[in-house]
């Protein structure tokens, strides 16, 4: 009896895998390769940026946000494509967060 094992890493950087010195590829696919709509017509060598979880609660009141001076303008600045670090995803939730609390749909209606 053959077994094969399908390892899924879902560590971020790909930890599990290397120390099991598993097969692997570092980049996005080309679409051909698995029927993806959306994969890039040839393989790249873009990956996964940095991931950052942000989440909102009902205060039960109205809370005062002031973004600070490095938020995004959300509006007005595509989410980039490349890669992008810490900081800049930090400056991308600020801008989503002023503009649900302050333009958006979280903003009290009058």
């Amino acid at each position: 009896m053959r077994f094969s094992l399908l390892l899924v890493d879902c560590t971020g950087d790909g930890l599990v895998g290397f120390m099991a010195c598993a097969r692997h590829r570092i980049s996005r696919e080309a679409s051909h390769e698995y029927g993806e709509a959306w994969a890039p017509e040839e393989a790249d060598g873009i990956t996964l940026g940095s991931t950052l979880l942000f989440y909102t609660k009902d205060a039960g009141h109205p809370v005062r946000f002031m973004p600070p001076s490095f938020a995004k303008d959300i509006e007005q600045t595509p989410i980039p494509i490349k890669r992008v670090i810490r900081d800049e995803l930090w400056s991308v939730i600020y801008g989503i967060w002023d503009y649900m609390e302050i333009r958006g749909s979280l903003r009290p209606k009058a």
